[in-house]
């Protein structure tokens, strides 16, 4: 995926963000947990925009490396939710899109490419406190990956010799979530 790609998309959804009416709507930041247990660092915002919709926005980075196991990679993850009672508590539905460029290795075998997911997911909200909510969330749905697999005494292919279309978890969190306003 090109930087064009990932600005494109970023300025769309940062437009269709703002464009809505904020003057009583709750914005949250998030960070799912999950993600942190897999040493991922991630942030996301979630927008109400009316009694039952709203926009999570989300982005998770691992650009660490290990002993036998490199994992670099982006996600962006866009999910529209419908609420079941109010939002930002209880029960959701959530139509998903997401978008991953990853650099992985596992000993001698080498995967770059990128991959472009939809799908739906449930999840549900605990009140902690009136900032505070816990989130619990899983999803399912279609996977596109295309990738360059090597090994390392191998040639970096110069274009993907690998793709893969399948359904798969597109979805899992545990996220913390602090409401702004």
């Amino acid at each position: 995926m090109t930087n064009l790609a990932i600005k494109s998309i970023l300025t769309v959804m940062f437009a269709l963000a703002t464009s809505i009416g904020a003057s009583s709507q709750h914005i949250a930041l998030k960070s799912n947990l999950a993600h942190w247990g897999t040493a991922s660092p991630n942030l996301s915002a979630e927008f109400v925009f009316n009694e039952n919709i709203s926009l999570d926005f989300g982005v998770t980075a691992n650009p660490f490396d290990f002993d036998r196991f490199k994992t670099r990679f982006y996600l962006i993850q866009p999910e529209m939710r419908y609420w079941f009672g109010r939002p930002m508590a209880q029960h959701f539905v959530g139509i998903n899109g997401s978008m991953a460029q990853y650099d992985l290795r596992h000993h001698s075998t080498n995967y770059y490419g990128d991959a472009f997911m939809c799908g739906i997911s449930y999840g549900y909200v605990f009140v902690l406190s009136r900032r505070w909510n816990l989130e619990a969330n899983i999803g399912i749905g279609w996977i596109h990956t295309r990738y360059k697999k090597w090994t390392s005494p191998d040639g970096i292919p110069e274009v993907p010799n690998h793709k893969k279309d399948l359904i798969a978890p597109t979805r899992i969190g545990i996220t913390l979530s602090y409401i702004i306003k």
